[in-house]
């Protein structure tokens, strides 16, 4: 197994996080979505990161990977990744329901959603 990763503070030279010598640091994005087979999203919510999970970031994604969001709803476009799911793009996607999921009929309405094909 490879550990991957992506920090935009790392670019800025203002992160403090620490990642195991073994682990690769992805150039962008979605060199990192396009690489892996699960993505673990951990970031804070900031206007930078609003739906920083949307169809334009989603199209790079290693098809049949797995999605986990460990942070706020608000990260993720809900109708976005839902498509996704049913595209079969997304194998299954691990969420957390924060109560700010959004407000459309489309919105995804359980803890953890998996596809299994």
């Amino acid at each position: 197994m490879s550990v991957l990763y992506f920090d935009v503070l790392e670019i800025w030279e203002v992160s403090t996080l620490a990642f195991p010598p073994a682990s690769r640091r992805m150039d962008t994005l979605n060199d990192l979505l396009a690489a892996s087979d699960v993505i673990s999203l951990h970031c804070a919510l900031t206007e930078e990161t609003i739906q920083i999970m949307n169809a334009d970031c989603l199209q790079h994604i290693k098809p049949e990977s797995f999605l986990v969001n460990t942070g706020s709803s608000q990260l993720l476009d809900d109708c976005s990744i839902k498509q996704f799911l049913l595209d079969v793009t997304l194998a299954g996607c691990a969420i957390t329901m924060d109560g700010s999921m959004g407000t459309s009929n489309n919105s995804l309405s359980m803890n953890v959603i998996y596809r299994v094909s």
